[in-house]
C-alpha cells in the first residue's frame, strides 16, 4: 500500500526521495482511463527501477490561459483526488505563469526535468505538446531529453470499444447528456463537487425537498436535464434526483441552477460540500402548465431512479 501521496504547489518547495525519479507530464483533466494508464506505465518503469513516480501538471489547466471558453471535467480538488486514489508517490502543480509558458521546449527539459527535477524517466501521451506555444512534441521530448541522460516513453493513442479516450471526447458526451458513454471512457462516473446554498424552498413546499447547489465555475456540468444520482453527503452514500437548468415551471429568468432531491434523507446540510455522482440520465428539462404537474412528473423520476438503482450492483 503506498503511502500517502505528497503534493507541491511550486517547484521551489519539492523534495524527494533520493532514488531515480520518474515524471508523468500531462493536464490530466478528466483523470481518465488513457490517464490511469499513462500513470500505470510509469509505476511499472519506476517499480523496475527502485525508483518513484512524480506527476507534474499545471494549475490552470494551460487552455484556460489562452481558451477563457473551455470547461473543466474534473474541479482542482477533484482532480487531484482520483490521482491521489492511484497511488503516485509525488503531485507537482506548478502555476501556470509566463515565466513557463515562455520556456522553449529545450529550456523546460534543461531547466526543469533535468536541473530542477534530476528525472530518471519521462512519460506523456502520443499527443502531448510543451514549451513555448506547445512548440515541442513527442519526438522533442525524446530527442532534448536524451541529451541530458533522460529516457523517455510515450504511451500509444488508447482506446475502449474502438473509441479514443480523450477529455475533448468526454467533454462532448457530457454536453450531450451521455453519461454511460463519458463513464466508459473515464474508467468512473462523472461527478460534480458542490456547496449547498439556500434556494426558493420551492421543493419543500411540495414536499419534495431539494439541496441547491453552487459548483466551480470551470466546470463543466452535463446538459440540462434530470439524472439518477448519487450523493455522497456528511459520510453516506445516498441516491437521488437532480436536476440541471432554468426550471421554466417555477421561474422565469434563465439563470441555470443545479438542485437535487436525496432519498431518504432529512438533515440540514446547509454550507456542507457534497459530492454529486451522474449514472444516468433519465429525461430533458420541461417546462409544465403547473406545479402539480411538475410535482407528479418529479414523483415519476423518483420512482425511476429507486429502480435504476435497485437492478445495479456498485
Amino acid at each position: 500500500m503506498n503511502a500517502k501521496m505528497k503534493i507541491f504547489r511550486n517547484l521551489q518547495e519539492i523534495t524527494v526521495a533520493n532514488k531515480p525519479l520518474t515524471v508523468v507530464l500531462g493536464n490530466f483533466d478528466g483523470v481518465h482511463l488513457g490517464h490511469q494508464n499513462l500513470i500505470k506505465m510509469a509505476q511499472s518503469i519506476s517499480k523496475g527501477m527502485d525508483g518513484t513516480t512524480l506527476i507534474f501538471t499545471f494549475h490552470p489547466h494551460p487552455q484556460m490561459v489562452f481558451n477563457k471558453d473551455i470547461k473543466l471535467i474534473n474541479s482542482f480538488d477533484l482532480k487531484i483526488r482520483l490521482i491521489e486514489q492511484l497511488g503516485v508517490d509525488y503531485l507537482l502543480i506548478v502555476p501556470f505563469v509566463e515565466e513557463f509558458y515562455k520556456l522553449s521546449p529545450e529550456e523546460f527539459v534543461e531547466q526543469i526535468l533535468y536541473k530542477k527535477l534530476n528525472v530518471s524517466h519521462v512519460v506523456a501521451g502520443f499527443n502531448y505538446t510543451f514549451g513555448y506555444k506547445g512548440m515541442g512534441k513527442t519526438k522533442d521530448l525524446i530527442d532534448i531529453g536524451a541529451k541530458f541522460g533522460i529516457k523517455t516513453t510515450i504511451m500509444d493513442p488508447f482506446y475502449v470499444d474502438g473509441q479514443l479516450v480523450s477529455s475533448s471526447k468526454i467533454r462532448e458526451y457530457l454536453e450531450s447528456g451521455k453519461i454511460v458513454e463519458a463513464s466508459k471512457l473515464l474508467g468512473y462516473f462523472p461527478r460534480i463537487l458542490g456547496s449547498v446554498v439556500s434556494g426558493n424552498k420551492i421543493g419543500r413546499i411540495m414536499g419534495i425537498p431539494t439541496a441547491n447547489l453552487k459548483w466551480d465555475a470551470d466546470v463543466l456540468l452535463p446538459k440540462s436535464g434530470v439524472y439518477a444520482v448519487q450523493v455522497k453527503v456528511l459520510g453516506q452514500i445516498k441516491p437521488g434526483v437532480l436536476n440541471i437548468g432554468t426550471r421554466p415551471t417555477v421561474s422565469s429568468n434563465n439563470n441555470v441552477t443545479m438542485e437535487v432531491n436525496i432519498l431518504d434523507f432529512n438533515q440540514d446540510i446547509y454550507g456542507e460540500k457534497l459530492e454529486v455522482i451522474f449514472h444516468q440520465k433519465l429525461r430533458d428539462e420541461k417546462k409544465f402548465n403547473n406545479i402539480l404537474d411538475l410535482k407528479k412528473q418529479i414523483e415519476v423520476d423518483t420512482l425511476r431512479t429507486i429502480q435504476y438503482f435497485s437492478n445495479i450492483k456498485i
